[in-house]
Protein backbone atom coordinates (compact mmCIF):
# COMPACT_ATOMS: atom_id res chain seq x y z
CA UNK A 1 0.00 0.00 0.00
CA UNK A 2 2.80 2.50 1.13
CA UNK A 3 4.58 1.63 -2.15
CA UNK A 4 1.26 2.14 -4.55
CA UNK A 5 0.77 5.48 -2.17
CA UNK A 6 4.29 6.52 -3.56
CA UNK A 7 3.59 5.84 -6.92
CA UNK A 8 0.40 7.59 -6.94
CA UNK A 9 2.57 10.76 -5.15
CA UNK A 10 4.76 11.01 -8.12
CA UNK A 11 2.35 10.34 -10.57
CA UNK A 12 0.42 13.36 -9.68
CA UNK A 13 3.85 15.64 -9.33
CA UNK A 14 4.61 14.35 -12.69
CA UNK A 15 1.02 15.42 -14.03
CA UNK A 16 1.73 19.12 -12.69
CA UNK A 17 5.20 19.46 -13.65
CA UNK A 18 4.07 18.79 -17.42
CA UNK A 19 0.77 20.70 -17.00
CA UNK A 20 3.31 23.84 -15.78
CA UNK A 21 5.73 22.95 -18.57
CA UNK A 22 3.04 23.08 -21.52
CA UNK A 23 1.34 26.36 -19.47
CA UNK A 24 4.87 27.99 -19.76
CA UNK A 25 5.49 26.92 -23.26
CA UNK A 26 2.01 28.39 -24.31
CA UNK A 27 2.60 31.63 -22.86
CA UNK A 28 5.97 31.57 -24.33
CA UNK A 29 4.50 30.81 -27.84
CA UNK A 30 1.92 33.32 -27.34
CA UNK A 31 4.31 36.14 -26.39
CA UNK A 32 6.86 35.46 -29.79
CA UNK A 33 4.20 35.52 -32.06
CA UNK A 34 4.51 38.69 -34.07
CA UNK A 35 1.92 41.02 -34.32
CA UNK A 36 -0.08 41.81 -37.20
CA UNK A 37 2.34 44.48 -39.40
CA UNK A 38 0.77 47.91 -40.15
CA UNK A 39 0.52 47.22 -43.68
CA UNK A 40 -1.91 44.52 -42.91
CA UNK A 41 -4.25 46.61 -40.18
CA UNK A 42 -4.59 49.52 -42.81
CA UNK A 43 -5.56 47.23 -45.53
CA UNK A 44 -8.08 46.04 -43.73
CA UNK A 45 -9.81 49.47 -42.38
CA UNK A 46 -9.17 50.69 -46.24
CA UNK A 47 -12.12 47.69 -46.87
CA UNK A 48 -14.19 49.65 -49.79
CA UNK A 49 -17.58 50.28 -48.86
CA UNK A 50 -19.79 47.80 -50.22
CA UNK A 51 -22.64 50.34 -50.75
CA UNK A 52 -20.48 53.42 -52.62
CA UNK A 53 -22.37 54.40 -55.66
CA UNK A 54 -19.37 54.62 -57.46
CA UNK A 55 -18.86 51.06 -57.86
CA UNK A 56 -22.26 49.62 -56.97
CA UNK A 57 -23.18 47.09 -59.83
CA UNK A 58 -26.62 49.05 -60.86
CA UNK A 59 -28.57 45.56 -60.90
CA UNK A 60 -28.12 44.67 -57.20
CA UNK A 61 -30.17 47.89 -56.37
CA UNK A 62 -32.57 47.21 -59.65
CA UNK A 63 -35.34 45.52 -57.31
CA UNK A 64 -35.23 47.95 -54.26
CA UNK A 65 -35.55 50.50 -56.37
CA UNK A 66 -38.58 48.86 -58.57
CA UNK A 67 -40.06 47.83 -55.41
CA UNK A 68 -39.86 51.94 -54.24
CA UNK A 69 -41.27 53.12 -57.46
CA UNK A 70 -44.20 50.56 -57.03
CA UNK A 71 -45.02 52.09 -53.65
CA UNK A 72 -45.38 55.50 -55.07
CA UNK A 73 -47.43 54.25 -58.07
CA UNK A 74 -50.08 52.96 -55.01
CA UNK A 75 -49.69 55.77 -52.66
CA UNK A 76 -50.63 58.56 -55.41
CA UNK A 77 -53.66 56.81 -56.97
CA UNK A 78 -54.84 57.15 -53.14
CA UNK A 79 -54.44 60.76 -53.71
CA UNK A 80 -56.03 60.42 -57.21
CA UNK A 81 -56.71 57.92 -59.28
CA UNK A 82 -55.59 59.08 -62.59
CA UNK A 83 -52.39 60.34 -61.22
CA UNK A 84 -49.52 59.91 -63.65
CA UNK A 85 -45.36 60.44 -63.06
CA UNK A 86 -44.18 63.41 -63.95
CA UNK A 87 -40.56 63.19 -62.21
CA UNK A 88 -37.95 61.53 -60.03
CA UNK A 89 -34.86 62.40 -58.41
CA UNK A 90 -32.61 60.87 -56.10
CA UNK A 91 -30.69 62.91 -53.60
CA UNK A 92 -27.02 61.36 -53.15
CA UNK A 93 -24.62 62.85 -50.25
CA UNK A 94 -21.62 63.40 -49.93
CA UNK A 95 -21.31 60.07 -48.58
CA UNK A 96 -21.74 58.26 -51.95
CA UNK A 97 -23.69 55.35 -49.58
CA UNK A 98 -26.56 54.37 -51.23
CA UNK A 99 -28.28 53.73 -47.85
CA UNK A 100 -28.02 57.25 -47.44
CA UNK A 101 -29.98 58.08 -50.56
CA UNK A 102 -33.22 59.89 -50.46
CA UNK A 103 -35.92 58.70 -53.91
CA UNK A 104 -38.34 61.47 -54.61
CA UNK A 105 -41.29 60.13 -56.86
CA UNK A 106 -43.36 63.45 -58.38
CA UNK A 107 -47.16 62.86 -59.85
CA UNK A 108 -49.86 65.16 -61.53
CA UNK A 109 -53.28 64.85 -61.74
CA UNK A 110 -55.76 66.69 -63.75
CA UNK A 111 -58.25 67.08 -60.95
CA UNK A 112 -55.70 69.11 -59.22
CA UNK A 113 -53.99 71.34 -61.75
CA UNK A 114 -52.00 73.77 -59.64
CA UNK A 115 -50.57 71.11 -57.45
CA UNK A 116 -47.66 68.40 -57.70
CA UNK A 117 -48.12 65.20 -55.54
CA UNK A 118 -44.48 63.80 -53.96
CA UNK A 119 -43.25 60.79 -52.04
CA UNK A 120 -39.47 61.46 -50.88
CA UNK A 121 -38.85 57.60 -49.26
CA UNK A 122 -35.34 56.52 -47.90
CA UNK A 123 -33.26 53.62 -48.81
CA UNK A 124 -32.06 52.56 -45.99
CA UNK A 125 -35.24 53.16 -43.83
CA UNK A 126 -38.08 52.65 -46.39
CA UNK A 127 -39.94 55.09 -44.25
CA UNK A 128 -41.40 58.01 -46.77
CA UNK A 129 -42.80 61.64 -46.57
CA UNK A 130 -45.73 62.91 -48.31
CA UNK A 131 -46.40 66.10 -49.68
CA UNK A 132 -48.55 68.56 -52.08
CA UNK A 133 -46.41 71.32 -53.80
CA UNK A 134 -47.64 74.40 -55.82
CA UNK A 135 -46.47 73.58 -58.60
CA UNK A 136 -44.97 77.25 -58.89
CA UNK A 137 -42.71 76.60 -56.08
CA UNK A 138 -41.56 73.43 -57.16
CA UNK A 139 -40.67 72.02 -60.55
CA UNK A 140 -42.57 74.67 -62.39
CA UNK A 141 -46.17 74.02 -64.47
CA UNK A 142 -44.28 72.59 -68.09
CA UNK A 143 -43.30 69.55 -67.34
CA UNK A 144 -44.13 66.31 -69.92
CA UNK A 145 -45.57 62.82 -68.09
CA UNK A 146 -42.70 60.67 -68.24
CA UNK A 147 -42.91 58.10 -71.04
CA UNK A 148 -41.97 54.95 -69.38
CA UNK A 149 -40.70 53.19 -72.20
CA UNK A 150 -37.90 55.27 -72.55
CA UNK A 151 -36.72 54.65 -69.32
CA UNK A 152 -34.22 52.60 -70.02
CA UNK A 153 -31.55 52.89 -67.10
CA UNK A 154 -31.70 53.92 -63.92
CA UNK A 155 -30.44 56.40 -61.48
CA UNK A 156 -27.43 54.58 -60.31
CA UNK A 157 -26.26 53.81 -63.88
CA UNK A 158 -26.72 57.80 -64.97
CA UNK A 159 -24.83 58.91 -61.81
CA UNK A 160 -21.81 56.13 -62.59
CA UNK A 161 -21.84 57.44 -66.31
CA UNK A 162 -22.25 61.15 -65.10
CA UNK A 163 -18.88 60.45 -62.67
CA UNK A 164 -16.85 59.27 -65.93
CA UNK A 165 -17.55 62.64 -67.81
CA UNK A 166 -16.41 64.67 -65.65
CA UNK A 167 -18.42 64.26 -62.14
CA UNK A 168 -15.57 62.42 -60.29
CA UNK A 169 -13.19 65.40 -61.21
CA UNK A 170 -15.50 67.91 -59.72
CA UNK A 171 -15.74 66.38 -56.60
CA UNK A 172 -12.06 65.87 -56.19
CA UNK A 173 -11.61 69.15 -56.61
CA UNK A 174 -13.98 70.79 -54.13
CA UNK A 175 -12.59 71.91 -50.87
CA UNK A 176 -15.74 71.64 -49.27
CA UNK A 177 -16.96 68.62 -48.83
CA UNK A 178 -20.35 69.85 -47.99
CA UNK A 179 -22.07 68.98 -50.77
CA UNK A 180 -25.14 67.09 -52.97
CA UNK A 181 -25.62 65.13 -55.66
CA UNK A 182 -29.14 65.24 -57.35
CA UNK A 183 -30.19 62.76 -60.15
CA UNK A 184 -33.35 64.41 -61.66
CA UNK A 185 -35.27 62.28 -64.11
CA UNK A 186 -37.30 64.25 -66.62
CA UNK A 187 -38.31 65.20 -69.85
CA UNK A 188 -36.44 68.49 -71.10
CA UNK A 189 -34.60 69.86 -74.01
CA UNK A 190 -33.22 69.28 -76.61
CA UNK A 191 -36.41 67.72 -78.42
CA UNK A 192 -38.09 66.90 -74.92
CA UNK A 193 -36.61 63.67 -74.58
CA UNK A 194 -36.72 61.27 -71.36
CA UNK A 195 -32.99 62.84 -69.35
CA UNK A 196 -31.23 62.35 -66.03
CA UNK A 197 -30.00 65.34 -65.40
CA UNK A 198 -27.00 64.75 -62.69
CA UNK A 199 -26.33 68.16 -60.50
CA UNK A 200 -23.37 68.58 -58.65
CA UNK A 201 -23.79 71.27 -56.24
CA UNK A 202 -21.98 72.81 -53.02
CA UNK A 203 -24.45 73.87 -50.24
CA UNK A 204 -23.58 77.21 -50.49
CA UNK A 205 -24.14 77.01 -54.12
CA UNK A 206 -21.38 78.73 -55.08
CA UNK A 207 -20.13 75.96 -57.30
CA UNK A 208 -21.94 73.33 -59.48
CA UNK A 209 -22.06 71.09 -62.15
CA UNK A 210 -24.61 69.75 -64.99
CA UNK A 211 -24.51 66.28 -66.88
CA UNK A 212 -27.43 65.45 -68.70
CA UNK A 213 -27.67 61.95 -70.13
CA UNK A 214 -30.24 60.27 -72.32
CA UNK A 215 -32.14 57.42 -70.23
CA UNK A 216 -33.24 55.63 -73.00
CA UNK A 217 -29.58 54.63 -74.22
CA UNK A 218 -27.03 56.43 -71.56
CA UNK A 219 -25.30 58.60 -73.60
CA UNK A 220 -24.50 62.12 -72.48
CA UNK A 221 -25.86 64.60 -74.12
CA UNK A 222 -24.06 68.05 -72.43
CA UNK A 223 -22.21 69.62 -69.53
CA UNK A 224 -22.50 72.60 -67.86
CA UNK A 225 -20.42 74.14 -64.80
Amino acid sequence: MKKLFLKFLFLSFLVVLFSGLSFNCKKSNTTESPSPSASTSTTASAEPNKNDLTNLDPSSALDETKANFKVAQEKAILWHPDAVLYSTSAKITSTLDWQDVIEVYTFGSAQEPANWWTISISVRSKNYVRAIIPKEDYLGANLTPIALQYWKINYLEAFQTAEKNGGKDWRNNQKNSNYQITVTLAHAEPNNYLYFIVEYQNSDGSDKKTIQINANNGEVVNQES
